[in-house]
């Protein structure tokens, strides 16, 4: 069996959700840019955040333990709705797609959890990405987050040209601006600026990850390259969001009662910080996507971006002389442009997976290891 967009044992409905902007059509860019993202000092803000200290002033990582990737096998947190592969680990990417994910070591795997008591049809799919050998990367959209300090002719809304030979995968950002103006930095030029309450992923200049409510990260921000907000914490130190507890989501799009279907998605660490969860919730509500998280083993998470079409994980890769493209996606019906992202100017941000320039580069079309579907 293999990763395509016919996944067995799943069927997943359209949807769009909560006060989330409703789906539009997704437009080519004319003149697409090549460029990477801009390396300007940063635009005069009055926020807390500044331009972000030279390389040189900042200290060399410590190197680390290895930790054991894959994650182990988890116990399914509902019983009575869990279905037999449930919390099962299983090694995301099918070679004969031409995805390079397929490529050894193996560094992304996915599972899926049934978070519900009862419902087998609240889903939430795990992709959990190896950090130890794999890099994570953001991304502005051409028009979002928009900004009054970077102009849409400063972004490329593309992967860097430079890493698009090591490019993996590509997954959806977080919220546009008008829904909450949460901030966005990255290499010193600020899109928005921080909210206090926002949760947080940073990334470092040694390209370590950190996610926290943003009290807690900006001490390090110096040391980021990049940071992204959300709205609050889902999941922080292993513990749900207060609002949460009290079954109140509204903070997060909440429910609507005119929707029957919704799609929601977060990013998520373990607590070693050298896992990363990747949460695509299908019927879901926010604490049973945090719940899911949790169960495979994240300590902090943040809900990304809600609605039908703008929730996507995507695979890349090529077959033969074909051009970098997308070759499958997570679920089916995705909604994407197969040469988006590395051709195509996207206009919303996102986060995209290398694999390190350390380890070995295949693109997947020589994998050892077979293709498993979900």
């Amino acid at each position: 069996m293999k990763l395509s967009v016919k996944l067995a044992g799943a069927a997943f409905l359209s949807v769009a959700c909560g006060t989330a902007p409703r789906a539009e059509p997704e437009r080519p860019v004319a003149s697409p840019r090549t460029t990477p993202e801009p390396t300007a000092a940063a635009p005069a803000s009055t926020s807390t955040q500044g331009a972000a200290p030279a390389a040189a002033n900042v200290a060399p990582a410590t190197p680390e333990p290895h930790v054991k990737f894959p994650p182990a096998d988890l116990t399914p947190p509902e019983p009575r709705s869990a279905q037999p592969d449930d919390g099962k680990w299983q090694p995301l990417g099918d070679a004969t797609r031409g995805d390079r994910a397929a490529g050894e070591p193996r560094l992304l795997y996915y599972t899926r959890i049934h978070p519900h008591a009862v419902s087998k049809f609240k889903t939430v799919t795990v992709v959990a990405i190896d950090l130890q050998r794999a890099s994570l990367g953001i991304v502005a959209g051409v028009d979002e987050p928009e900004s009054k300090t970077v102009t849409k002719e400063e972004r490329s809304g593309l992967v860097p040209a430079s890493e698009q030979e090591r490019l993996l995968a590509v997954f959806n950002g977080s919220w546009q601006a008008r829904h909450g103006h949460y901030g966005m930095m990255k290499d010193g030029a600020e899109y928005l600026p921080p909210r206090e309450d926002a949760c947080t992923l940073g990334i470092a200049r040694d390209g370590s990850v950190q996610l926290a409510s943003w009290p807690k990260l900006s001490a390090a921000a110096p040391r980021l390259q990049a940071w992204r907000q959300a709205p609050s914490c889902i999941l922080e130190e292993g513990k749900l969001h207060p609002e949460l507890e009290r079954n109140d989501d509204r903070r997060w799009g909440g429910k609507d009662p005119k929707r029957q279907t919704r799609r929601r998605s977060a990013i998520a660490l373990g607590g070693d910080g050298k896992v990363l969860f990747y949460g695509f919730g299908d019927e879901t509500t926010v604490k049973e996507l945090a719940l899911g998280l949790r169960s495979a083993g994240a300590t902090s998470a943040a809900q990304l971006d809600i609605n039908y079409y703008w929730v996507r994980f995507l695979l890349f890769g090529q077959v033969g002389a074909d051009p970098l493209r997308v070759t499958s996606t997570l679920i089916p019906k995705m909604e994407h442009r197969k040469r988006g992202y590395v051709h195509l100017a996207e206009p919303r941000d996102f986060f995209y997976v290398l694999r390190k320039p350390s380890d070995a580069a295949h693109d997947g079309s020589d994998a050892a290891r077979p293709a498993v579907n979900p």
